[in-house]
């Protein structure tokens, strides 16, 4: 059952009109494209009127490049070489007519043994989303929502993904407003559900962590029986607000919560736990992650998946980029460590990044002098956090909780960066005093040109550093600078560790139209 689509299927999906017929009796897409940069011969090419850059003046690119179909919302004239016959065809909104054309899709894919598998929760979403895929790619065929594509853009997309012949799908659902879970799980249908936490990420935008709860778990309302198994899975955390007890399922449903963690023990190498009497080891650092590999785990054996090769597959995985990646920098004579996770924040995330922190540095040993013997690294450990947005009226009353989790981390030095965060700066001295603590802090309205290297200078090797922040605020910036500066004093970086196995580049993909992702 490949992806066909006949003109008239097309016409009567979107309620659409051709401005210029497919040359063909039909069209078979290689892929469903929203950036005409991104186009290959064959493609679908949908035209989105974006906030900064409209994709409906980007069709000649488009036809350039090989489109086989251009969906426009605009009755725009065709692209004046007709040569590679770009079919363009005119609705009344290309996000309507995308979520109409998933939709159909996603029917097209009840009867196939295909496991559409949705993850949702306030953090940890993509992490949980890569080790799913990882653990099942290495046995399975199937695929995972590319970056974050995880909204009303990204979701429809990703259903457009899945092949006739994949054995599963994983797909991401975030949110940025009320009843946005409901609709995206509404269009998926999946046979898993996952929830990975309840916590305060747009807590300004929901009013409530209840209301966040409630939000989270209108997924359970949207899964749907698998044909071949006859029921659904849904997996939730240990948390207090959880709205789904109570409730009345369908037997099909088959509820799970996250257990404790067994043998659970944080190493300088990343998380070890016990899982079904077999060690699992993952180079992904936090305490939330033996959780996500229990889950990975749970959803491995549902397919099938052996627990010794569901282990093995989840040590090969690696951290993605900009979540709790630890990066070893040759600095000067030894190395700084750095912890960078700036892709989202909120007071959850930061909660749990500071105790990362504040953990580090029992592990590591620099190499001894001409002795032999190791030395312990005994370095400062130095946090620079930026502002957690979409906190809205919750926000000063957060940054201040944050400045008492800052004072209690074991900070030498806390540089904050944004308007939120000088309360955060300010809050921590105050409790560092408190506590009969030395607490060095610092803050800037932004990251600007001359911030980064002043921060650089001031660090030695041995040093540990995070970086964190909302992805608004873009600290990854001073991850850049830190590495060049690396690079001048003339160190190689080989011993770094690589990150991103199986993942596609991470980030906030800016098209001819809308991002993709929400958190």
């Amino acid at each position: 059952m490949p992806q066909v689509w006949t003109p008239d299927e097309l016409r009567s999906i979107t309620g659409g009109r051709w401005l210029r017929p497919l040359r063909g009796q039909s069209i078979q897409p290689r892929g469903w494209r929203i950036d005409s940069r991104t186009i290959e011969p064959g493609d679908v090419f949908l035209a989105f009127p974006g906030r900064n850059v409209d994709g409906h003046n980007f069709l000649d690119d488009a036809a350039r490049r090989g489109a086989g179909l251009a969906i426009v919302e605009r009755p725009v004239a065709p692209a004046s070489d007709p040569a590679n016959g770009m079919g363009v065809l005119h609705v009344d909104s290309t996000q309507d007519a995308l979520t109409a054309i998933a939709g159909q899709w996603r029917t097209r894919l009840d009867p196939r043994p295909i496991r559409i598998i949705a993850v949702t929760g306030s953090n940890g979403k993509t992490t949980q989303r890569n080790l799913i895929d990882g653990v099942l790619a290495s046995a399975k065929s199937g695929r995972q929502a590319q970056g974050s594509f995880n909204n009303h853009l990204g979701v429809p997309l990703t259903l457009l993904l899945a092949q006739p012949e994949d054995d599963y799908l994983v797909v991401e659902l975030g949110m940025n407003h009320p009843g946005e879970i409901a609709a995206l799980a509404g269009w998926v249908r999946p046979h898993i559900g996952v929830i990975t936490s309840i916590g305060s990420a747009h807590l300004g935008l929901m009013g409530s962590l209840d209301a966040i709860a409630r939000e989270k778990s209108s997924l359970l309302d949207h899964l749907a029986p698998h044909p071949e198994t006859g029921h659904a899975l849904a997996l939730l955390p240990r948390s207090q607000r959880r709205p789904w007890v109570g409730r009345t399922y369908p037997q099909w449903l088959v509820t799970e919560t996250t257990p404790q963690p067994f043998n659970f023990q944080s190493t300088a190498e990343g998380t070890s736990v016990v899982i079904d009497e077999a060690p699992f080891e993952a180079a992904l650092h936090g305490d939330f992650i033996a959780d996500y590999i229990w889950n990975a785990w749970r959803i491995g054996r549902e397919l099938g998946l052996e627990t010794a090769k569901i282990a093995e597959a989840v040590r090969a995985i690696r951290p993605m980029a900009m979540r709790m990646e630890i990066r070893r920098i040759p600095w000067k004579n030894g190395h700084v460590e750095m912890i960078l996770d700036c892709y989202n924040a909120s007071p959850d995330s930061m909660r749990k990044a500071l105790a990362l922190l504040a953990t580090r540095g029992d592990h590591d040993l620099e190499p001894g002098g001409g002795d032999g013997a190791d030395r312990r690294v005994t370095g400062r450990r130095i946090a620079v956090l930026g502002d957690m947005l979409e906190l809205e009226a919750f926000s000063e009353r957060e940054h201040i909780e944050l400045g008492r989790l800052a004072a209690e981390a074991k900070l030498d030095i806390l540089i904050t960066v944004g308007q939120a965060s000088r309360a955060t700066g300010h809050h921590a001295a105050a409790c560092a005093r408190k506590l009969g603590r030395r607490l060095a802090a610092e803050h800037h309205r932004t990251l600007d040109e001359h911030v980064p290297g002043g921060i650089l200078d001031r660090l030695s090797a041995g040093d540990r550093i995070l970086i964190k922040g909302s992805r608004g605020m873009k600290l990854e910036r001073l991850a850049t600078a830190m590495e060049a500066r690396s690079a001048a004093l003339g160190r190689t970086e080989a011993d770094q560790p690589k990150s991103g196995t199986r993942s596609s580049p991470r980030g906030h993909m800016d098209v001819e139209g809308e991002s993709c992702f929400t958190s």
